[in-house]
């Protein structure tokens, strides 16, 4: 793997793009000893996880995310409106708005 480490580090400053696929930390570990998958990692501008089914990969992406707060503003509303007739043919009717905004918190 030793021709994929050099390729990491030293071809993506001629523009070459790169993805692996892993299904672990743990898998990753066994391909890159010694502590190389780190070295790994580090050198990636981009990492992506799905389904993360084990502790490690687990604490090892809170870490890397850290501790974060999203504040998420919605707005809502619309409009309503109904006739109704009676036997006589007599209509009558009511039409109503509502307008939602952000809440604070």
């Amino acid at each position: 793997m030793e021709s994929v480490e050099n390729a990491i580090t030293q071809l993506r400053g001629y523009g070459l793009s790169m993805i692996f696929f892993y299904q672990s930390l743990g898998q990753l570990k066994k391909v890159f000893a010694q502590g190389a998958d780190q070295t790994f990692l580090s050198n990636m501008d981009v990492q992506i996880y799905f389904g993360i089914n084990d502790i490690q990969t687990a604490e090892h992406v809170s870490q890397r995310i850290g501790e974060c707060t999203l504040q998420i503003v919605s707005d809502s509303g619309g409009d309503s409106r109904s006739k109704n007739y009676d036997p006589n043919g007599l209509e009558s009717g009511s039409k109503g708005t509502n307008r939602g905004g952000p809440r604070n918190r």
